[in-house]
């Protein structure tokens, strides 16, 4: 079995502010696993029953959503160290919304039956405070997610993007992640050219001026 480091584990969104010597009693007095995985393997795929606690304890992952078309859509990137799909562990529907596929190898695990936790969370106000602190904020990235496909052009969804990632990407992940048709987004990445907000050298797309984006992203007459 993999060694799990407290100090790791303290770093965790839900473990915060919680000493070490409660995070370790409490794996002392209940079962829990390590799971490792290499890159592009899945840990759960979208539709699974989720009854544990997943912590992401090193590694990367992505959340993706795979329509009855096989049209896959992006919907985030966690990295280390975090807490997967905390809103659907207790829910009434607990089935995982998306499949998480592995982006790093020597990913790691750590995997918690919910009831033991639960009863942590009941002995330790800390981590239910900061439980219920995650599962707030991952509501407030979903409706910001769901603000930016309901009610933005693919202009403004394209300049947020560019604005905050900074490694280059294919097209075909660009519009996985912004869930779009690829000659849709030929077509705006075109614009976005030939207007000098973003370069094309080969395949590989540069922004020049990172901070020209808020143009197009605090526009309110958003050319389409």
């Amino acid at each position: 079995m993999n060694t799990i480091e407290l100090a790791q584990l303290q770093r965790s969104p839900v473990f915060q502010g919680v000493s070490a010597p409660v995070i370790q009693q409490f794996l002392d007095e209940y079962p829990y696993a390590v799971r490792s995985y290499d890159k592009r393997d899945f840990i759960v795929f979208q539709g699974d029953v989720c009854d544990r606690v997943y912590i992401l304890y090193s590694g990367s992952i992505q959340a993706q959503m795979i329509g009855s078309d096989g049209k896959k859509l992006v919907v985030e990137e966690l990295s280390t160290p975090c807490i997967l799909a905390p809103a659907f562990v207790y829910a009434t529907e607990n089935k995982f919304p998306v499949t998480l596929e592995v982006l790093a190898p020597d990913t790691l695990v750590l995997v918690i039956d919910r009831d033991p936790f639960w009863r942590l969370m009941q002995r330790q106000p800390q981590v239910m405070r900061n439980f219920i602190r995650v599962v707030s904020d991952r509501t407030i990235t979903l409706a910001n997610k769901v603000n930016s496909f309901a009610l933005q052009t693919l202009r403004v969804r394209l300049a947020h993007y560019f604005y905050h990632h900074k490694e280059p990407a294919s097209l075909r992940y660009i519009a996985e992640y912004l869930g779009v048709a690829r000659p849709s987004l030929s077509r705006v990445l075109a614009q976005l050219i030939e207007e000098g907000y973003i370069e094309q050298e080969k395949r590989t797309i540069h922004v020049p001026n990172r901070e020209r984006l808020k143009e197009i992203i605090n526009s309110n007459s958003i050319k389409k």
